[in-house]
């Protein structure tokens, strides 16, 4: 997708799914630049940045195993009404 389409389709999904909406962040085949571009957009629409439904690890310090940040996991939980 060309980024201008990319834009119009994060705005639609973030008027669709209100403040529970996130966009995946953290998966192993992303690059660095990648992962960085994703969290700029997560950042500027007001999305929940996630890791990959296939990241699996347990937390270590600041990050989960895979290299998830805590503090993304805990948003996570909580705009889920979740408390870990």
């Amino acid at each position: 997708l060309e980024e201008a389409e990319q834009r119009e389709l994060l705005c639609l999904f973030k008027s669709l799914a209100g403040d529970r909406a996130g966009i995946e962040t953290d998966y192993a085949a992303y690059s660095p630049e990648q992962r960085a571009n994703l969290r700029k957009l997560a950042k500027e629409y007001d999305l929940l940045p996630s890791a990959a439904s296939d990241y699996h690890g347990k937390h270590k310090g600041e990050t989960l195993a895979h290299g998830f940040p805590s503090e993304d996991f805990q948003a996570l939980l909580s705009a889920l009404g979740i408390n870990e």
